[in-house]
């Protein structure tokens, strides 16, 4: 009887502690179906912004862009992207923190040297801005001048 009583008050104790985040602690993670909800405290912005970005990964799974075509597969991530981003409610500098962090391998060493050639804080940018940096970088002048040979001999070709 005694055990039944001491294995049920720490039982309670830990179904409390579970509850509660560590003293000086501001998330609380649980598990729950494979699914990992993290609950931050409002104090904590970014932290809070990181959890929100990760849950949003394992629902919806935003494309990533390497860096390994420059044209039509950059000016595809952009649109994916803008698509994503339709069904959030994200700030533009948010916008352009998770454009960033959806980059990897070399898009991802390029930005990191702009940002510091170009003493740039992620966080105070916007995704437009962002999508500057990047047009510029991934999307060149003869990309352009190439798609508007394609739309004028296209347009031409319709005409004749």
């Amino acid at each position: 009887m005694l055990e039944q009583q001491v294995m049920g008050n720490e039982e309670e104790e830990e179904a409390d502690n579970n509850n509660q985040p560590p003293p000086g602690d501001n998330a609380n993670v649980g598990v729950d179906n494979n699914n990992v909800n993290i609950h931050v405290q409002p104090e904590n912005k970014k932290a809070r912004l990181v959890a929100e970005l990760t849950n949003d990964i394992k629902r919806i799974s935003p494309p990533k862009f390497d860096g390994t075509t420059l044209g039509d597969g950059a000016e595809n991530w952009l649109s994916e992207m803008e698509k994503y981003f339709a069904i959030r409610n994200f700030s533009e500098e948010t916008k352009a923190i998770w454009g960033a962090y959806q980059i990897s391998h070399e898009a991802s060493s390029w930005w990191d040297s702009r940002k510091a050639e170009l003493n740039i804080d992620e966080s105070n940018i916007t995704w437009d801005q962002f999508k500057g940096y990047f047009r510029q970088r991934w999307l060149p002048q003869l990309y352009y001048d190439k798609k508007m040979t394609e739309f004028q001999n296209l347009a031409q070709g319709k005409l004749t």
